[in-house]
Order: structure tokens, then sequence, then C-alpha cells
């Protein structure tokens, strides 16, 4: 893989300068925006086209309701860097610190009412939402300070983490890192580390890697992550950001429908689901961001070995996962984490694997009772 120089994310991008970033991960101003306003952009009540196979061409107004109940927050690292972010249910339940994936927000973590027992915690992972974004040298290291400077400021000191996709990464990264705050990891269509020392040639073509040369100032990628890249590919060289003019099917909804047709089926039935992937596929999200996710997941040696993972870990793959494809990837993250919980789900893809549904909450909350309690401090 060879990279070009990397400037800076975007011109138009005045909140923060990436020539400025320290990467320090020391927080000196905490701002609370609860109910602040979305991001500027597509406006609720708008039309689009069709989402690809449903009949969603707005936003469900229950979904709308939902996301204003919840809010956003702020935290203004010292670094000038912002860190968005939303908590949902009581603050005494279980932390669980949620990490979204590729081209989305911390919107796709919504659910329709607060899981019973725990305090969901959504981050717009840097570059996405309302984060600000990181240049491309910005590691899995450096994730993690942000991630210990933003449980310290709420409080927590231990909590599950979870991810969906290059979010799960994320989990797995985090949960190597902090063996001793994290008390459980939730995995949900996981990559695994293409450069970890057991990893084969089989695996990193299970995740689609073939080296390549990226170009970070066009956003175009060649022979990079097909899959991975399909939709981005065709929208980032145009665009800065991913708004609501862009074809939802790119971003994977039509092989969704052929890998995995039974939770295809129930996600195009659910308006509440179509508009929470909708609304988080097209908030503002620095091209860098995408750049970075295939750099730093799939490109790229993850900085803590997740060998060094302690706690309890459940992996829930869609049988027709067509970016991490099943078995090779879930196995392989099962064979590092011996005691991992994997369970395989039938008809099912790589988008829709979790939804704010009966299918994802259940399974939280099983896995939840299988991790030792929160100690006291």
């Amino acid at each position: 893989m060879v990279y070009l120089p990397i400037p800076k994310v975007s011109d138009s991008d005045s909140d923060c300068d990436i020539s400025d970033l320290t990467l320090r991960p020391e927080c000196c101003l905490y701002l609370e925006q609860k109910g602040c306003s979305p991001t500027k952009g597509p406006e609720d009540e708008d039309e689009f086209p069709a989402v690809f196979g449903t009949t969603v061409t707005r936003l469900d107004p229950a979904y709308c309701a939902r996301r204003n109940q919840i809010g956003e927050e702020i935290l203004l690292l010292q670094d000038r860097r912002k860190l968005c972010f939303w908590t949902d249910g009581d603050s005494t339940g279980v932390p669980v610190i949620a990490f979204h994936g590729a081209c989305d927000t911390k919107r796709r973590f919504i659910q329709k009412q607060p899981l019973q027992g725990v305090y969901l915690i959504a981050i717009d992972r840097p570059g996405y939402g309302r984060s600000s974004p990181v240049p491309l040298e910005y590691t899995f290291k450096q994730a993690v300070e942000d991630v210990i400077t933003l449980v310290d400021h709420l409080g927590v000191d231990q909590f599950v983490v979870m991810g969906h996709g290059v979010g799960a990464s994320w989990a797995l990264q985090v949960a190597a890192a902090l063996p001793k705050r994290v008390k459980g990891a939730i995995v949900w269509s996981t990559m695994a580390d293409p450069m970890h020392p057991k990893a084969t040639k089989e695996l990193r073509n299970a995740q689609g890697y073939r080296g390549g040369v990226m170009f970070a100032r066009s956003g175009s990628c060649y022979l990079s992550p097909r899959s991975f890249m399909r939709g981005s590919k065709q929208i980032g060289a145009k665009n800065d950001f991913f708004m609501s003019d862009d074809d939802f099917g790119f971003m994977g909804l039509q092989q969704e429908q052929t890998a995995g047709p039974e939770f295809f089926a129930m996600y195009a039935s659910d308006p509440f689901w179509v508009s929470q992937t909708v609304d988080g596929w097209r908030q503002r999200r620095s091209r860098n961001a995408v750049l970075g996710d295939v750099h730093r997941t799939l490109c790229g040696k993850w900085f803590y070995n997740t060998e060094d993972i302690q706690c309890p870990t459940f992996i829930y793959h869609g049988e027709g996962d067509y970016d991490a494809k099943c078995p090779v990837v879930p196995q392989f993250v099962q064979q590092l984490v011996p005691h991992a919980h994997l369970e395989v789900l039938p008809g099912c893809g790589h988008i829709c694997s979790f939804g704010p549904n009966e299918e994802a909450s259940s399974r939280i909350l099983f896995a939840l009772t299988k991790m030792p309690e929160l100690e006291e401090h």
C-alpha cells in the first residue's frame, strides 16, 4: 500500500485545522448540548427518492422524535478537536460504549426505547457527524486515549464496548488496551486485524484487501478494499461530505438484499430502521474519515493485539456478510479470542446485522448477563 502526501481534510473544515492537531487526550472543556439542533444539512421533512428496496421517501416521525429526545453532547478536547456523542438510558445502568461503522454515525445505535439496565453511550468517530476530523496518522492508540477521556469525564470507570463493522475494530482495540476497565465486548459484523502475525492471505481476501494507492485529496482509492469502498468511491471523489443527494443503493443495500434477504426484509418493513440508516449516512462526513478507516482497520496492523482481550466477548455475524466474509473473518477473531461466543446469523448480510429491534436488543441483554458485575469505586 502506497500513500501520497496527506493534505488537510478539507479547505472548508474551519472547525479543525489538521496541521494543528497534537492528538493529546486531555480534555480542557466540556460543553453539554442536549437537544441541540442537528448538523446543517437535509431537513427532517425533506423528501428523497425511495430508499432501495423500501417505500421510505422521508424520515419516520417516530424516529425523529426519538432522536431529538436523546439529543447529543460535545466533548471539547485540549487539542481543539470535538468529540460528539449521546447517552441514553439510566446512568446507573451498565455503561456500553458504541462505535459505528464506516460511512455511518452514532445514530446507528438509536433504539426505539432505552434498553433496560443499560446506559448506552454512542460516539461519532473522528471525521463523522459532529466529531472533528483527524489526520490519517491517527492510530488506535489515540482512539483509546479519546475513549478514556470521554468515560473519565462521564464518571464511568468500568464499561462494555460494542461496535458494528469498522466500529467493531474500535471495540476490540479498546478491549485489548484496557483489560482492567473493559468488562465485556459485543461486536457485530466485525473486521479482523489483516496484519496480525497469525493472519493469512485468506483472511485478508475475506475482507477485500488488495494493496493499492490512495489519494487523500481526491478520495479515490484504487485496488483497495473493493466492497468497502464501492459506495464511497463513487460519491467521495465528488463531494467532501455525504449528503442526501447520494444513491443509497450504492451504500450496500442492493448487495444486502441479495446476501441477507431475511434481515433485509425486516429492515425494509421498518420505517424507523430505514430512517435511522438514512439519517446516519447523510450526515456530515470528512473524506479523510473513510480513508482513515481503510488505512487504520483494513490495510494496516492494529496497534493492540487482539489476543490480549480478556473480557467476555460476543461476536454476531451475518452468514452472508460480504464485507467481512463468513465464516473466515469471525472464526479468525474467535481463534485470537478463544473464549469468545460466536453466533452466525442466518439470512443476514452486513448492514442489517444490528438494528433498533428485538433481535439486536435481546442479544445485547443476553451478552450482558454473561459479563462480570462492575466493581464499585
